[in-house]
């Protein structure tokens, strides 16, 4: 009898440091996360609420969600797995560390069921990350499977400009009414495009629209079909783009206006980006712009890769 006791108390003591912790009490993950309706994430560096509407994911509000990233952190919530509790003697520790450092995650389930916990990076001692149950006294040391980063609680982004959608003109050729690129440092390639009272497509050299004429059709729609799908790459962040200080120009090198036919416009200032090396020497960035979008406040990073089809000049569009 005293054999068989000893038996389960040494097979209750490892289960309960077992890796695996499968018990609901210490369950992260949501393997079905179809039931998610809804992330809400707070830390010291904001606060952000992403909801689902129908098959669409919304931060703060109205803005779209970048889908890569949800469906990133979709994925990460699915395959959250406990590796091992936090040692007694660093238990207390960690505990302080999670809630007061750490980010609060709560996750709102269909018919009302919620999850809520704190995570945290360890980012100077054992480089892991830490996650606790709301109300509860224990930590533990948490991972993914098949992602090899370490540091989760990054992906619980407090930012609400890492959750937009980074998409920047999304315009079929039949929605678009006008277009106009204008060439600040050289004012001859200007260009207008804009449909006739037959909605066909007419085009006028000169900052001052001139002449019109007819584009060749074949140029014409080559160049209407780059404008469905063009994203930037980034926020600008002016005062940390480091190790290189980018700084851009007073003036825009272009200004680039599209007119939808539902009655929408949207404006791009596009900056060149000036760099200085270590020596302190300035250069211009070949591989990016800066682009004012716009009423936004913020300035965002554009691929010349991005954006490059869509800086033609009136020559391009009267060549077969």
């Amino acid at each position: 009898m005293l054999a068989l006791l000893v038996a389960v108390s040494a097979w209750l003591f490892l289960s309960r440091r077992s890796g695996t912790y499968a018990r609901s009490d210490v369950e992260f993950a949501v393997k079905d996360t179809g039931r998610i309706t809804g992330v809400e994430i707070k830390g010291r560096g904001g606060q952000v609420m992403l909801v689902r509407h129908e098959d669409a994911w919304r931060v703060n509000g109205s803005t779209p969600v970048r889908k890569d990233r949800m469906s990133g952190l979709l994925v990460l919530l699915s395959r959250l797995e406990v590796l091992s509790p936090v040692s007694r003697s660093r238990s207390e520790e960690v505990s302080m560390q999670l809630q007061q450092d750490g980010k609060r995650v709560i996750i709102t389930l269909d018919k009302g069921a919620a999850r809520e916990y704190f995570v945290c990076h360890d980012t100077t001692g054992t480089d892991a990350t830490y996650m606790m149950l709301k109300d509860a006294d224990t930590p533990f040391r948490m991972g993914v499977r098949g992602f090899n980063p370490r540091d989760l609680a990054a992906l619980y982004a407090t930012d609400e400009r890492y959750w937009r959608d980074n998409l920047l003109l999304h315009f079929l050729p039949a929605q678009i009414e006008c277009i106009s690129l204008q060439y600040n440092r050289d004012p001859a390639r200007t260009f207008h495009l804009a449909r006739n009272e037959e909605g066909e497509f007419e085009m006028s050299a000169g900052t001052v629209p001139g002449e019109w004429f007819t584009p060749v059709t074949a140029k014409l729609n080559q160049y209407l079909g780059y404008f469905y799908g063009v994203r930037f790459d980034a926020y600008a962040d002016l005062q940390k783009d480091m190790p290189l200080n980018y700084t851009h120009s007073d003036e825009p090198d272009y200004v680039l206006e599209v007119s939808s036919t539902r009655g929408t416009r949207t404006i791009l200032r596009l900056f060149p980006v000036f760099a200085r090396d270590t020596a302190g020497n300035k250069k211009m960035d070949l591989n990016r712009l800066y682009a004012k979008v716009d009423d936004w406040d913020e300035m965002v990073v554009l691929k010349y890769l991005e954006i490059d089809p869509l800086l033609k000049e009136p020559g391009y569009f009267q060549s077969k």
